[in-house]
């Protein structure tokens, strides 16, 4: 259903995992996404058990928001500011503005995309 969010959370790996496959998402997302994912120099997380993510913010930013996009198309930056409502109704202002900004790149994604797509058409 158009504008509704999804039941299940939006896992990023997730979507790299089972799309992939088909190389639907780009090389270069899917090598972003697997160096942020790999063990850091420093070697595993002794807390958790888990090899360390060597990831900074806009760089996570980037990767929902070319996943969203890729996945749901035209309807990702309304799924990225509704998730951002569910964090500010729950008082965490600052995963608002995180998907805020998770919503303006994806917009921005597609206006370049649907841009490209206009020019190839043109020519």
């Amino acid at each position: 259903m158009p504008g509704k969010v999804p039941d299940q959370p939006l896992d990023v790996m997730d979507d790299v995992r089972g799309h992939n496959a088909g190389n639907e998402i780009p090389a270069a997302l899917v090598d972003l996404i697997g160096r942020a994912w790999s063990s850091s120099p420093g070697g595993d997380d002794c807390t958790t058990g888990c090899a360390s993510v060597s990831v900074s913010l806009n760089q996570a930013i980037e990767i929902h928001a070319t996943v969203l996009a890729h996945r749901f198309g035209d309807r990702a930056p309304l799924l990225a500011q509704e998730k951002a409502h569910h964090c500010s109704a729950s008082g965490d202002e600052e995963g608002r503005a995180v998907w805020l900004r998770v919503a303006a790149v994806a917009e921005m994604l597609l206006k370049e995309k649907n841009r490209q797509q206009q020019s190839r058409h043109d020519a």
